[in-house]
């Protein structure tokens, strides 16, 4: 079964200024860079039926291209070991705009928005056995990383297939924004 999500992708140089941010911590395996994605909603596992349900939901009503803007780096979660190291997305009107067009789109195939709030974010690691200090010292480090701001102009449905090498994933479907 497809395990899915709905994602924007970064452009060349904003995704070259975020694997410039990937390194400095040993012992750390960083996304690659095809990796590098701002997920909109996560949905999971779905049958081939859903799967062709969700593509034709997403293919509904669009909005006008939008300028976003990474902003920071940070963790989850704030407080405690942690989990995640991010580049922090600034949440201009456009992005949640398309979260919640998303959202409805997906409602209608029987599909949920997660219930804690969308922040949006660009996974750079996901840690495990990490110690404190060496990811205090990097965010605050890179606490003012910043990037050009970028105009976004569609979406994607990808699939993730999970391998002891990491994550990988593939392009189901586009949709652009008009």
């Amino acid at each position: 079964m497809p395990r899915l999500f709905v994602a924007v992708d970064l452009p060349d140089d904003a995704k070259r200024e975020v694997v410039a941010l990937c390194h400095g911590i040993p012992d750390v395996r960083w996304i690659p860079p095809s990796q590098l994605h701002l997920t909109i909603h996560f949905i999971g596992e779905v049958d081939v039926p859903k799967l062709a349900a969700i593509k034709t939901a997403l293919a509904g009503e669009t909005l006008p291209p939008f300028v976003c803007q990474l902003q920071g780096v940070g963790r989850f979660p704030p407080k405690g070991r942690p989990r995640v190291l991010w580049a922090g997305v600034h949440a201009e009107a456009g992005l949640l705009r398309l979260v919640a067009m998303v959202a409805r789109r997906l409602a209608v195939v029987g599909l949920v928005a997660e219930e804690r709030p969308f922040f949006p974010h660009i996974t750079l690691t996901r840690l495990k056995d990490v110690l404190q200090e060496p990811i205090v010292s990097y965010v605050s480090k890179h606490a003012e990383f910043h990037t050009d701001p970028f105009t976004v102009r569609e979406f994607h449905l990808y699939s993730s297939l999970l391998t002891a090498r990491g994550a990988v994933h593939d392009r189901v479907q586009s949709y652009p924004l008009a």
